[in-house]
């Protein structure tokens, strides 16, 4: 019950951390209020992880399971303070991140590793524990991880090839060009020379 209530909030703050930047700049009391949370999240997450790594044995699946849930939740609360970051620094920037997009998608990419990772550690480490007792249950969330970290692998290796493409395609600015343009026409990137 304890580990529901907990993946509860966790997501609520994942979710809040996402959306919260898309609808403008937040108050400073909003700001304070979800650092806090996920800040108390965190300090749970790692208390439960000391508490459940001593009981975890090869007598109780109970603890190893309680113990990877906590490890997941230590994750996705890094990716989601990691985001929250780059939302912030995005808003004290002058004219905002132009990396930032790509620093998110990278950031989710590697919650996503991390998080595959955590999960099939966790069914080798409770099959050698019990193999008659393996979570089938736990199937539904390796696919799901599994099929986002699928999708993001998919739309890098799009951009790659758009990126190269673009490349290909198009000639290296000029001194003159970069002295009557400023900004590029396609990417919205500043220009300069060779870019």
């Amino acid at each position: 019950c304890c580990v529901l209530f907990m993946k509860v909030f966790h997501l609520i703050a994942q979710i809040r951390v996402t959306h919260m930047f898309e609808i403008g700049v937040p108050r400073l009391i909003v700001n304070i209020k979800l650092m806090t949370l996920m800040l108390v999240l965190l300090g749970c997450d790692f208390m439960a992880l000391n508490i459940f790594y001593g009981l975890a044995s090869k007598s109780s699946t109970f603890y190893t399971w309680v113990l990877f849930e906590a490890l997941t939740m230590v994750a996705l609360m890094v990716v989601a303070l990691t985001k929250y970051v780059i939302h912030l620094i995005d808003l004290r920037l002058e004219n905002g991140w132009p990396s930032k997009s790509a620093n998110l998608f990278y950031v989710d990419l590697f919650g996503d590793v991390i998080t595959m990772t955590i999960f099939l550690f966790f069914m080798l480490t409770f099959f050698l524990q019990n193999p008659q007792r393996l979570p089938i249950y736990l199937l539904a969330d390796i696919v799901q991880v599994a099929r986002q970290l699928a999708q993001r692998l998919g739309s890098f290796r799009k951009y790659r090839k758009i990126v190269s493409n673009i490349d290909q395609r198009f000639a290296d600015a000029t001194p003159e060009e970069v002295e009557s343009a400023d900004t590029c026409i396609i990417c919205r990137d500043k220009l300069w020379e060779g870019s």
